[in-house]
């Protein structure tokens, strides 16, 4: 009969802590991670348009035919309805 096995989770390499010295990290070492200000999303806002199955179909078939995104697409529709209708076309992608 063979013996019982031993546990991984008592194994001295397993516990935490056990046989593990950090290296020493001087202040030079750390970067602090800084927000990038004025970016497109932080001066953009978010908007949901809900259009039939079929319009989307087509809508993502310009995109990939264009090799450009749905969102450009929108973009420049958007900025083609502001022309229409004399505003200036500030939509950005």
């Amino acid at each position: 009969m063979s013996s019982k096995r031993a546990s991984l989770t008592k194994s001295p390499l397993r516990r935490p802590g056990v046989g593990v010295v950090p290296a020493p990290v001087s202040s030079d070492d750390v970067k602090v991670a800084t927000p990038k200000s004025g970016g497109l999303r932080e001066r953009s806002a978010q908007q949901t348009i809900y259009i039939n199955r079929e319009a989307a179909r087509q809508l993502k078939r310009m995109a990939i035919a264009q090799d450009c995104k749905v969102h450009d697409l929108m973009i420049e529709a958007i900025n083609d309805l502001f022309a229409k209708n004399g505003l200036p076309q500030i939509a950005a992608a």
